[in-house]
């Protein structure tokens, strides 16, 4: 039997990692191309996934026999995820590093609406309270200037990182939703086993996309990337990591829940951006914080 609220743990750690990746990643601009950069997160997770699925067997957990709908769910997912991690090495380029994580988070009320729709995953009128106050804080994030308006709102979501950041939520969108109905196409009662599948298929997916692509536009990134392994190693380790997380979760909970929780990266990236960047955040900024905690306890408290 699962413990109660595993998957908040297993989300909260996932969130943690993915901050890590994001920083870590963000170093490797300015010596690769975006796709180069973005192709790190695959080449240098693959490895660490396959030795994470090996380690799983050998503790005897039960890997399931994936159908054809599995590898589609799959190929989904890893498209939709290259194309988001690509939008967001560029989004990050534009603006501060708390800043352009919030813009992503526009994925939770995309997920909310098409989880629904799409998996039939239900929502509880508390659920749907707690992203409509997290997604307020979002909002107070996505304005520049000292200003808040409802027209610096409308106008913020007008510019190029704006449009990116929606580029971004609707890759991780399509994404967890594909994530979710990868895992539930297995019917399997071994949650890591199903997690780890779909991360080792759509972790050897994204690779082989992504190095046929630089092979075709940008072979000289294909040895930049090879030779870069000192610097990629970790982004690829904390990358895999927080997918397992991700993956494990979603399917224990419905997505909506899941990346909810993941809005915790915000937080986290503070600490990023205060210690690592040296980008202080303003008051706004720590209000909008507030609302998004906020959000994920009563999250917590509508689940019981």
């Amino acid at each position: 039997m699962t413990p109660p609220l595993l998957w908040v743990a297993i989300s909260v750690g996932a969130a943690g990692l993915q901050t890590a990746r994001n920083a870590l990643q963000r170093k490797l601009t300015g010596y690769l191309s975006p796709v180069g950069a973005t192709s790190t997160r695959f080449v240098y997770g693959l490895p660490f996934a396959l030795l994470y699925a090996a380690l799983l067997v050998s503790l005897g957990t039960t890997i399931p026999v994936p159908g054809l709908g599995f590898f589609e769910w799959c190929l989904l997912g890893a498209v939709a995820q290259v194309l988001a991690m690509l939008a967001l090495i560029m989004l990050l380029q534009l603006r501060n590093f708390t800043v352009g994580i919030a813009y992503t988070k526009t994925e939770l009320a995309q997920i909310a609406v098409l989880s629904a729709i799409v998996l039939s995953d239900p929502l509880s009128w508390g659920s749907i309270t707690a992203i409509l106050i997290a997604t307020a804080g979002i909002m107070m994030l996505s304005v520049k200037g000292t200003v808040l308006s409802l027209k610096a709102v409308a106008l913020s979501w007008t510019e190029r990182p704006a449009l990116l950041g929606f580029a971004v939520g609707a890759g991780y969108t399509i994404t967890a939703l594909a994530i979710r109905g990868a895992t539930l196409s297995l019917h399997s009662p071994s949650f890591l086993g199903a997690g780890a599948l779909a991360l080792v298929i759509m972790l050897a997916m994204q690779t082989l996309l992504l190095l046929a692509w630089l092979a075709w536009r940008e072979p000289a990134q294909i040895l930049r990337v090879a030779t870069s392994w000192r610097q990629s190693a970790l982004p690829g380790l904390t990358g895999a990591a927080a997918s397992a997380g991700w993956m494990t979760a979603m399917t224990l909970e419905p997505a909506a829940h899941v990346r909810m929780i993941g809005l915790l990266e915000v937080v986290f990236s503070y600490g990023v951006t205060v210690f690592w960047f040296r980008e202080q955040p303003t008051n706004r900024e720590l209000v909008a914080t507030a609302l998004i905690v906020g959000g994920i306890v009563l999250l917590l408290a509508s689940l019981g």
